[in-house]
């Protein structure tokens, strides 16, 4: 379960910066925010972290991002970041875990992002629905 929690950070900081063009967010130092919460379970917090993203990696496909995750497999099923809009799904399997569904939207600007990221995700025969809103701020060159 805090697999998957952690994983739409994860994913929503990565997104954050998925390809390089005049309108996307610049190359730099980001501060990324992340807030997780669920009514149905005792799960929440806010997780902080500093993420240096390079021009390079604003031109990565999710795809191959995903790929590299431990322990979870994840298909990205929809994926947008234009005109200052970011739109995903994404199917994911999680060893032990179950299966999720992740839909997120967003904004984004030249130095930030906002996101929220709904998980539904199914294990035993349950529902679990776990919210994740993220923010990231353009500190600085990293």
């Amino acid at each position: 379960m805090r697999t998957l929690a952690v994983l739409t950070l994860a994913v929503s900081a990565a997104i954050g910066g998925q390809a390089l063009a005049n309108d996307y967010p610049q190359p730099g130092l980001y501060k990324v925010v992340g807030k997780v919460s669920s009514a149905m379970m005792p799960m929440s917090g806010t997780h902080e972290s500093e993420q240096c993203i390079e021009a390079h990696q604003f031109n990565t496909d999710p795809n191959a991002w995903m790929q590299q995750q431990q322990g979870q497999e994840c298909e990205v099923v929809e994926y947008s970041l234009s005109g200052g809009n970011i739109s995903m799904e994404l199917k994911c399997s999680v060893q032990g875990s179950g299966a999720a569904t992740i839909i997120g939207e967003g904004t984004y600007t030249d130095n930030s992002f906002q996101m929220q990221n709904v998980m539904h995700m199914s294990s035993s025969g349950m529902t679990i629905k776990i919210t994740t809103d993220v923010t990231g701020t353009r500190q600085g060159s990293c």
